[in-house]
């Protein structure tokens, strides 16, 4: 009889172990912070996932303003390119990130999760439904502040 009770616990451990695990977000900044601040916080990402091999990377851009600024229209786009240029340049395995347009939110900020295998992604989750933009050319370098 109390290998019964024991044999249900350790099943209600093991599914609590194995379904508990979920995306964590690792990191969350406005995306015209500081140039060495937003390597930094890129390269730190990149440490996560190399430590957490099993896991995948989620970067979820989110467009809005830069300094009380409207953004250029193709800002989320062009911050995901020089993302992806950089973990380029740093050589970092780049397929383990999955890159979402997140939609708008009052400030432009990037998130970074880290998803662990059998984990569900995490979804974008804006606060805005439409943006407006200003008229200028998109800036190419990684630290650009697209003020133009």
């Amino acid at each position: 009889m109390k290998k019964i009770p024991i044999f249900i616990f350790i099943i209600w451990l093991f599914s609590v172990s194995v379904f508990a695990q979920r995306a964590e977000k690792v990191d969350e900044f406005y995306s015209f912070a500081q140039c060495d601040d937003y390597i930094s916080r890129l390269d730190n990402f990149a440490v996560h996932l190399q430590n957490n091999p099993k896991s995948a990377g989620v970067a979820i851009f989110y467009e809005g303003k830069y300094w009380n600024r409207l953004p250029i229209f193709g800002e989320v786009q062009n911050r995901i390119q020089k993302v992806r240029l950089h973990y380029k340049y740093r050589k970092f395995e780049n397929r383990s990130i999955l890159y979402i347009n997140g939609g708008f939110r009052e400030s432009a900020i990037i998130e970074l999760w880290i998803v662990p295998k059998g984990a569900k992604f995490p979804k974008p989750t804006p606060t805005l439904n439409i943006m407006k933009y200003r008229k200028g050319v998109l800036d190419k370098s990684i630290c650009g502040d697209n003020l133009g």
